[in-house]
């Protein structure tokens, strides 16, 4: 389950705990994903829910396993000891780029400071603590340039060996279309993969598994698997990242996890039974088994046509680039 946070209410909590009581007592593992807006801005609900989850898991014996999406300035001492608590033992920091680009559009709310020394100090701080970091850098046309400055930054700052991938800005929902333009097409984004993959080699970083080498999918996502939801402070529930903030696109509401109304109901088989195998050119393509025909959420917004993954555009050159890289094998 992922959770949005923000305010959400007592009411909404409680109802999330007690499905959550349900999935474990029907044998599901509880695996959170903690994200925002800005999560660490409601840490006090994220405590009073991951203490109920892991009582819940304890329970009826389940995995318990959190994680956290932040932008990472909020990260100090005292948060850092509440998320271990928390038995949160993973995060993503994302990054936009470049100190210049990153508080140009990290900007602090009122006095428009910077942002990324001291994102980059508190992720420092995340590692040194124990937890597993990952960063993500945001690219598209304007900040792609930035990418060779930001490794040297990043090693300076003794984080070579956190897993660092790019992320593709892209202009998935109308509220993003003011940006479709400076986004990259997948063609340019796979080459920039390339280019990406070889400079974390040469600098002697992470590079050799996923996100930079592909992996066999039996699905894509959450919003192609049974039981894994998005789920917003006002307990709508839905199947993908990208629908939070359309509650017509909700699959469910939390307080009736159990019986969604009826267009409810269809809207989450939707993505459930979205699958490549409905498409000819997705059956005869080798790429198949390492992309599972993309996104749902975007293949459905196409009419039902799959959206092909970058590997189409440099698998070879991947292939290539990783073993050259690793004459021992991967």
């Amino acid at each position: 389950e992922d959770a949005g946070m923000g305010a959400m209410s007592r009411e909404i909590q409680d109802a999330l705990i007690e499905n959550v009581e349900k999935m474990a007592s029907r044998g599901r593992d509880i695996e959170i994903t903690w994200y925002g807006g800005e999560p660490l801005m409601a840490l006090d609900i994220i405590e009073r829910l991951s203490l109920a989850f892991m009582e819940i898991c304890k329970t009826y014996k389940r995995r318990y396993s959190a994680f956290i999406v932040t932008n990472g300035y909020g990260i100090n001492d005292a948060v850092i000891e509440k998320l271990k608590k928390c038995k949160v033992t993973g995060a993503q920091i994302t990054l936009d780029g470049g100190p210049k680009t990153h508080n140009e559009r990290r900007i602090l709310k009122g006095t428009g400071g910077s942002t990324f020394d001291r994102v980059l100090m508190n992720t420092k701080h995340l590692k040194e603590e124990g937890l597993n970091v990952n960063i993500r850098i945001n690219v598209d046309r304007t900040n792609f340039s930035e990418v060779h400055d930001l490794v040297d930054i990043l090693i300076h700052n003794g984080l070579q060996d956190l897993p660092t991938g790019l992320g593709h800005v892209t202009a998935y929902t109308e509220v993003c279309s003011s940006v479709a333009e400076s986004c990259l097409d997948m063609e340019e984004y796979a080459a920039l993969n390339n280019d990406f993959q070889k400079l974390l080699y040469d600098k002697g970083m992470l590079a050799h598994i996923y996100p930079y080498y592909p992996g066999v999918k039996a699905n894509y996502c959450c919003a192609d698997t049974l039981g894994a939801f998005v789920i917003d402070p006002e307990g709508h529930m839905y199947k993908c990242w990208n629908d939070v903030g359309y509650p017509e696109k909700a699959v469910s509401m939390i307080q009736s996890f159990d019986a969604p109304d009826e267009k409810m109901f269809h809207l989450g088989l939707d993505y459930l039974m979205w699958t490549p195998f409905d498409h000819d050119k997705c059956q005869e393509c080798k790429y198949l088994p390492i992309c599972m025909g993309g996104c749902p959420y975007k293949g459905m917004a196409a009419g039902g046509q799959p959206d092909c993954e970058k590997w189409k555009y440099n698998i070879k050159d991947i292939i290539e680039i990783t073993c050259d890289n690793n004459p021992e094998g991967i």
